[in-house]
């Protein structure tokens, strides 16, 4: 009886690292990419669903919290530039390329009324032939009665091809 124990150890510990191996496999891996967030005057914002936007020479990333009510809207012309600077200036002089910030469907803050470099994104364009737009962003933004909110350690990626 005791060769019959040991062949079945033998038995036992020759297929349990194959049965692991297989069950490994089969797991499907998250390929959940999407991410956007931001800090709105050093509070946390997450957003829940991350939309691109191609419209004639722009492009739009849009990051939305249904849940809070609140948005955050960039808008780029399209260009083969990894930094793009919000606010109107001299690099951005009618003030295309823009941020806003959109609390409660009624309370919008943008880089338009600002008369200066206001923040800025950086595209990583090397993930581009991959489907996905990534970048850092952070801007200073006002409302037609001139409060001010610092938007500050933004970072999205967004999967084009899902």
């Amino acid at each position: 009886m005791k060769p019959i124990k040991i062949l079945f150890l033998l038995c036992y510990i020759a297929t349990t690292p194959i049965i692991l191996s297989c069950s490994a496999e089969t797991e499907d891996p998250d390929v959940s990419t999407d991410i956007f967030e931001a800090y709105i005057n050093d509070t946390h914002f997450t957003a829940k669903d991350v939309v691109l936007m191609l419209r004639g020479d722009y492009i739009d990333i849009i990051g939305n919290d249904t849940e809070t009510d609140q948005s955050i809207f960039i808008t780029l012309k399209r260009a083969n530039k990894e930094r793009y600077v919000f606010g109107k200036s001299s690099i951005n002089g009618e003030g295309n390329e823009a941020a806003f910030y959109n609390r409660n469907n009624s309370d919008e803050f943008t880089t338009s009324f600002v008369n200066k470099n206001c923040g800025e994104v950086k595209l990583d364009i090397s993930k581009w032939s991959e489907g996905m737009i990534s970048g850092e962003f952070y801007f200073e933004a006002s409302n037609d009665e001139n409060k001010v909110i610092q938007v500050s350690q933004g970072r999205f990626e967004k999967n084009f091809y899902e």
